[in-house]
């Protein structure tokens, strides 16, 4: 029997997965408390992981240039793009709201937990507080946040090219 040199398969079509948007988001940062509002409110203006998030330092922002920047390090990537390290540009309301965090050294967040992770049932809370339907943030609460980001950007216009740099994306 000869046996083929390639096979030819249809690529399915990838199941439509919905985002939050940016008011959901935003809903959700309302009902959340200490820490994790600032975490939420990280991850809805930067699409970063939450392990990244959890890892940035003062150090790693230049809030005094024109564009106020954050250096996402390395160190913090999980892929293989994401370890090339990148800057990328903060959003003005994150900027604001740093402001008002008054310190400025170590950790950019504070975390209660001695291994500083967060937990997915605080986020799930919260986006259950929000009001938001399941169906939105549904698997993975935080990553929701990062799924909102991405989606939100292309649907306002943003390049898709310049979005998926943002999220450290080759």
């Amino acid at each position: 029997i000869p046996q083929p040199d390639s096979l030819e398969l249809e690529r399915a079509a990838a199941p439509h997965k919905l985002a939050p948007s940016w008011a959901q988001m935003d809903a959700a940062i309302g009902c959340a408390d200490g820490w994790q509002h600032d975490l939420y409110l990280v991850l809805r203006c930067t699409g970063l992981r939450v392990s990244q998030a959890l890892g940035l330092l003062w150090s790693d922002l230049r809030l005094d240039l024109e564009v106020p920047q954050l250096h996402v390090r390395p160190e913090l990537g999980k892929t293989k793009q994401e370890r090339r390290g990148r800057w990328i540009p903060l959003a003005p309301v994150l900027v604001r709201e740093l402001a008002g965090w008054g310190r400025r050294e170590g950790h950019l967040l504070s975390c209660d937990r001695k291994r500083r992770e967060a937990r997915a049932r605080d986020a799930q809370r919260a986006w259950t507080r929000a009001g938001v339907d399941e169906a939105v943030w549904g698997g993975c609460a935080h990553h929701a946040f990062r799924a909102g980001f991405q989606s939100s950007l292309k649907a306002s216009g943003a390049d898709t090219e310049a979005v998926e740099y943002l999220v450290g994306h080759s």
